[in-house]
């Protein structure tokens, strides 16, 4: 066949602390599986999820058949990984031989071949499509796309159906998978054979039973050191470090999916890690069913219990559509002067975002926001308006509550039918109030939330010195005819330094010789 063999980078050696933790934790490694092509969110899933202790099987699919470099990983990827008990094992093909019409279903079956050759089955199939060596700037290629869904495929069908399955998509993919089963209908009867939509759609390949993570446009590259262009006087950070923070939110067909919209790889690789590995999270996404689309924002990096408060907001967004939902929250450790955030927000920060959001501005039908009130010195309200009958009529509004420990945003609408579930161009505005958080830090109207690392106890080990001696010996010197004054070199003048110490004690010497003489007389 032309499947195309890696060498394998896996770490069968467990250092002490690994060993350690495995014994104090009992915490079994999981077996993942990712296929993807090189780079991209596949590379920085694998190394997520490595990182936590557990063995990844990555298959590699290669867009350029003559591109025999392979993974280049960094030492220092390696020795995080070999110190938690993690592995990386790597298999792979060319896409090309994937969608070979003459021996590809020859590649796609040793593909099926490998995953059943596997010691255990896989807990975790993480399949996508993201190619990081795609000039044109899509992200995603009809080839690529093609190979990794017939691979995922395959896998999918030789794996056990407790296998959690993951298709990352984009978030334009969805509409095209909505008219994808009319397209099909029309080819069927146009040309009287009807194609396999699978291998055109990640989650269809991998079946009903898998959960949809989307991502806007992407940016970010694993790997790449953080500051741009090397060291500088002014050091530049690349934008994957800048926007660390994540809002995870369930995608609707009436989101947003303009250029606000961007996602890090490795913001999207920390938040598939955390869905596979962290067992809270992936049960209640899984018994849901809900598909999660991921917003990078500027700020810092989610803990492990920011993450479980995201994916829960997300979960809960799903099931609450409506009145009240809470849409975003941001923590301060405290706020100097509530009155002026709350004016800072009405009339400085709104305001831009108008003048400056091409999604506002492309409203054109339906309501839309107008304007912002602070009724209270808690509260700030942006009110949505829509012309009806040549006359503006409030439809809804944005309540931002500000208090001494944040800001909370949640939605409010004023029609009680069904018809309105959420306010157009809201998505905007909650994605830039992560940016009106970390300018309210950086202007000083709030303070930045304390993080308490916790301090773990060292365990000292007694060491039992020896006596030593304060004395400490010069050596030997055997040649005491040696140097310049037993050449007979002397000084040719006498220094000025220390000349009046000198006559001092010389006079006092010859003051006590003269009192010693006249005493004894």
């Amino acid at each position: 066949t032309n499947l195309i063999f890696y060498s394998v980078m896996k770490f069968n050696k467990r250092s002490i602390v690994a060993l350690l933790l495995a014994i104090c934790t009992h915490v079994e490694a999981l077996n993942v599986v990712v296929i993807s092509p090189a780079g991209g969110i596949g590379e920085a899933a694998a190394v997520s999820v490595a990182k936590r202790g557990n063995d990844v099987k990555w298959f590699v699919l290669q867009s350029d058949e003559t591109n025999n470099e392979g993974i280049a990983l960094s030492s220092e990827v390696f020795s995080s990984i070999e110190v938690a008990g993690g592995s990386v094992e790597l298999a792979g093909s060319s896409v090309k031989s994937m969608v070979d019409e003459d021996g590809g279903a020859d590649v796609v079956a040793a593909v099926g071949k490998w995953c059943s050759m596997m010691a255990q089955p896989a807990d975790a199939l993480i399949c996508t499509a993201d190619d990081i060596s795609d000039d044109s700037g899509d992200g995603v290629r009809t080839d690529v796309l093609r190979a990794v869904c017939l691979a995922a495929k395959q896998a999918s069908t030789s794996f056990p159906a407790r296998t959690k399955k993951i298709a990352i998509i984009r978030t334009k993919d969805s509409e095209a998978d909505d008219n994808e089963g009319e397209n099909d209908g029309i080819l069927s009867g146009l040309f009287g054979k009807k194609a396999d939509s699978s291998i055109a759609s990640i989650p269809r390949a991998l079946g009903e039973d898998s959960v949809v993570l989307q991502h806007g446009e992407l940016f970010g590259i694993p790997g790449a050191p953080a500051f741009v262009g090397g060291p500088r006087r002014d050091p530049i950070l690349r934008e994957e470090f800048v926007m660390q923070a994540v809002r995870l939110e369930p995608f609707r067909n009436d989101m947003e999916t303009g250029k606000s919209l961007r996602t890090s790889r490795l913001a999207l690789g920390e938040a598939v890690a955390m869905l596979t590995t962290t067992p809270d999270i992936s049960e209640n996404v899984f018994d849901q069913g809900v598909g999660i689309c991921v917003t990078s924002l500027r700020g810092e990096v989610l803990t492990e219990g920011d993450w479980k408060n995201e994916f829960s907001r997300a979960i809960n967004s799903a099931k609450n559509i409506g009145n009240n939902e809470l849409l975003f929250e941001a923590n301060f450790s405290s706020v100097p002067s509530i009155r002026r955030l709350s004016d800072w927000l009405a009339t400085k920060w709104f305001p831009a975002i108008l003048k400056t959001s091409f999604e506002l501005a492309t409203i054109q039908t339906g309501a839309r926001p107008v304007y912002a009130t602070v009724p209270s010195d808690e509260r700030v309200e942006i009110v949505w308006q829509q012309l009806i009958d040549f006359k503006s009529v409030n439809v809804g509004k944005l309540i931002i509550d500000v208090s001494q420990s944040g800001i909370i945003a949640r939605r409010e609408i004023f029609s009680k039918s069904d018809d309105i579930q959420k306010l157009p161009g809201e998505g905007v505005l909650v994605r830039r109030l992560a940016d009106a958080s970390a300018q309210a830090i950086e202007k000083g109207l709030a303070s930045k939330p304390q993080t308490f690392a916790v301090e773990e106890p060292e365990v000292q080990a007694k060491v039992n010195v020896q006596a030593r001696t304060t004395a400490v010996s010069a050596g030997n010197l055997d040649d005491d005819e040696s140097g310049p004054r037993a050449a007979g070199i002397r000084r040719s003048s006498e220094r000025s330094r220390g000349r009046s110490v000198k006559a001092k004690v010389e006079e006092d010497r010859k003051k006590n010789e003269f009192d010693q003489n006249r005493s004894w007389q």
